[in-house]
């Protein structure tokens, strides 16, 4: 019963994911922009994480600068990429790791959001195509995934206006840093 619960939900979440990847291509997703207290949203993120954290899971951490004014961007959408990313720091960093979210004013008119990991790190040869549309980086010959999930959150992000990176080192980890407007009323 556990597995066919977990194979609904996968099929689910990608169905979810590639409606919402179509409607981001074609310009129909409307930003719905909402004033946010981003450590608030980043709390709320990271605290299902940190209460499911398992022995054998990277420990996570957080760290928001408090202030940051009022935000106004898609609390859903942003939500959406930052479970993606620290999903994927999960499953690519050992136990023994530690995940960082972190949030800053990187200007007077940008915001940053990074999620760095200690975990295996993505191959050079894959990092100019990792925010493509169904690209898979493979290490140790493993794929994970559908592809979907790093262009998902590049698409949604540029929706906001803002701009998505990854450094990385392979057995170090990666970075991955969001770059937003600082949209203090809505436009």
């Amino acid at each position: 019963m556990g597995v066919a619960r977990e194979t609904t939900n996968y099929l689910l979440h990608m169905t979810e994911t590639m409606l919402d990847v179509a409607r981001l291509e074609t310009s129909r997703w409307r930003l719905h922009l909402e004033p946010i207290i981003l450590h608030e949203l980043i709390h709320r993120v990271c605290l299902p994480f940190e209460l499911a954290t398992r022995p054998d899971q990277a420990q996570i951490q957080h760290v928001v600068d408090v202030d940051l004014p009022l935000i106004w961007v898609d609390q859903i959408l942003l939500q959406r990429v930052l479970i993606n990313l620290i999903s994927n720091a999960i499953r690519y960093t050992p136990a023994s790791g530690v995940i960082q979210i972190r949030a800053w004013r990187h200007s007077v008119e940008e915001f940053a959001i990074s999620v760095e990991d200690s975990g295996q790190g993505i191959p050079p040869e894959a990092i100019p195509h990792i925010f493509e549309r169904f690209y898979q980086a493979s290490q140790h010959g493993q794929r994970r995934g559908n592809g979907l999930g790093l262009y998902f959150c590049r698409l949604a992000v540029e929706a906001h206006g803002g701009r998505i990176a990854v450094q990385s080192k392979p057995d170090e980890g990666s970075q991955f840093v969001i770059i937003l407007p600082m949209r203090i009323e809505p436009e």
